[in-house]
């Protein structure tokens, strides 16, 4: 007996949620680290089943430029959560080190929906990035939660983050630093 893939049904709506913001996503066997010509040989996912693999988010490509070249000039930056700790979908989320982006954001590359209803989003550690966040989410309240909170994060909105006067509170006074 072959048995059938389960496709998330909202598979289609995310899929163009996600190109909307100019980034797509290539299925990965396995929770591994891709082979990256692997990836470039194949098409970007039509829909998302739900399995032991997960996705990689990748920008799409402008005309005449590779995959490879896209991806780098995010810097391994890209796709983004805003995960509130109070919202019902959230399941769990963990805030690696070094944090960046906003309070609450979870920056990842890949996405892997389980058989047990949990999507979760994450992306695995490299030596710039080596305890990144992550977050584990109900998968019936995945497409709102991406409507609501995703979007992109730049290189330059991390560097002007960092580069912005923090503000502490003493007594209830505000001290520039």
């Amino acid at each position: 007996m072959v048995s059938h893939p389960i496709v998330f049904p909202q598979s289609r709506e995310l899929k163009q949620l996600i190109e909307s913001h100019g980034w797509t996503t290539y299925l990965i066997p396995d929770r591994t680290k891709p082979e990256l010509d692997q990836i470039e040989r194949q098409k970007p996912a039509e829909t998302f089943e739900i399995g032991d693999h997960s996705y990689f988010f990748v920008p799409i490509p402008r005309e005449g430029q590779t995959w490879r070249d896209a991806y780098a000039v995010t810097k391994g930056l890209g796709p983004s959560l805003q995960v509130d700790p109070s919202y019902d979908g959230l399941v769990d989320v963990y805030h690696g080190h070094p944090k960046a982006g906003r309070a609450n954001e979870v920056l990842f590359t890949r996405m892997a929906l389980d058989d047990k209803g949990i999507t979760g989003i994450f992306s695995v550690p490299i030596p710039s990035y080596p305890d990144p966040s992550g977050a584990l989410l109900r998968t019936d309240l995945l497409l709102p939660i991406f409507r609501e909170n995703f979007r992109i994060v730049t290189m330059d909105e991390i560097l002007a983050e960092k580069q912005r006067p923090q503000v502490m509170v003493v007594d209830d006074r505000h001290v520039d630093n």
